[in-house]
């Protein structure tokens, strides 16, 4: 459980205050970003990377009978780069600079 439902606050994992946010510890410093979305609407979100990192993306229906689709795109500077593809780029880079 990561997000703090009504079940979450009856076990006591977090307060009324913090319903439907992620719960993290007290003295956790974090960057977790929470979005809500409009269950009735094609509400997007963006969220821009500036740094390399971990990044996770969390998603959970706020009661039993919500129904969604979720599209996550992950893209880098160089474009749609398979992962896979990613360690060949300086060798690619190289060989480009040679012809």
């Amino acid at each position: 459980m990561v997000i703090c439902s009504q079940a979450a606050i009856d076990n006591g994992y977090c307060s009324e205050s913090q319903r439907d946010n992620f719960i993290v510890p007290e003295n956790e410093t974090t960057s977790i970003v929470t979005h809500l979305f409009d269950g009735n609407s094609n509400d997007t979100f963006e969220y821009p990377i500036n740094e390399t990192g971990f990044y996770c993306v969390v998603t959970g229906r706020l009661d039993e009978n919500t129904q969604y689709l979720i599209t996550v795109d992950w893209q880098n500077p160089f474009g749609e780069l398979p992962a896979s593809e990613y360690p060949k780029l300086p060798v690619s880079v190289f060989l480009k600079l040679l012809k």
